[in-house]
């Protein structure tokens, strides 16, 4: 499957980079995913029409990747989908439960800010 694929046809929105920087040339390292590496997804990526890289102006040893616009599009699905199926799961559950997570929300949204906070990333 194709990193364009994901779930059901739809863009999958997610790299994961390896904790110091791993230039995803290590085998079973962090930043590899089902066995690939972090080129070899943009690789497919820009293959598949989603992204553009590129060097970066300033600094030609660092590639730049942006979105084009069928990769844009491709996202938005993706969020309309996610957003859908999200709000049909909790649709699906009774009030007490619905208003129990909307109050978590908030401890939740400070837990993924100390776990990137931990990992020395911008949430």
């Amino acid at each position: 499957m194709s990193p364009a694929e994901g779930d059901g046809g739809r863009f999958v929105p997610w790299l994961s980079v390896g904790e110091g920087g791993d230039d995803g040339g290590g085998q079973g390292q962090p930043g590899q995913h089902g066995g690939n590496t972090v080129s070899t997804l943009v690789r497919q990526l820009v293959e598949a029409g989603f992204v553009r890289r590129g060097p970066h102006p300033a600094d030609r040893r660092v590639a730049v990747v942006t979105l084009t616009d069928a990769g844009s599009r491709q996202l938005a699905d993706w969020d309309r989908a996610h957003q859908r199926r999200i709000g049909d799961a909790l649709g699906g559950l009774p009030a007490a439960d619905r208003t129990a997570i909307r109050a978590a929300l908030p401890a939740l949204a400070r837990l993924v800010d100390q776990l990137a906070e931990q990992r020395g990333q911008p949430r």
